[in-house]
């Protein structure tokens, strides 16, 4: 679930609209799930391989799934925090509102890597 959902879940934390993910922005997102701030920064400078020191959706959707693939369940909790109310169920407008914000960063990131889905 993650993994198809971390362009919306990038979208989500990107505050400044560049789409891309500043330590600030990615730092935000997995506090999220209880992760702190030394930790973010190891774990940003593993999803950060550009010059500009931001994560790009295609880095986050890489680092997402190496994260799950270990076992790392840290994006998926972060997910489930926008989407579930305090009883811990999917909340159907929040879940819209989720999807809805990321669709286009989503579409252009999946139709050009399909085989990764």
């Amino acid at each position: 679930m993650s993994v198809a959902w971390a362009p919306q879940l990038l979208v989500k934390g990107d505050h400044d609209g560049d789409r891309k993910l500043s330590f600030k922005e990615f730092a935000g997102i997995v506090r999220m799930a209880g992760i702190s701030e030394s930790d973010a920064a190891s774990l940003f400078a593993k999803f950060s391989h550009g010059k500009d020191g931001a994560v790009s959706v295609e880095d986050f959707v890489e680092g997402v799934s190496a994260a799950e693939a270990s076992g790392n369940d840290v994006f998926t909790r972060v997910i489930q925090s926008f989407l579930n109310d305090a009883a811990g169920k999917m909340d159907d407008e929040a879940y819209k509102k989720f999807m809805a914000q990321g669709s286009e960063v989503a579409d252009r990131y999946w139709g050009q890597h399909r085989h990764k889905r």
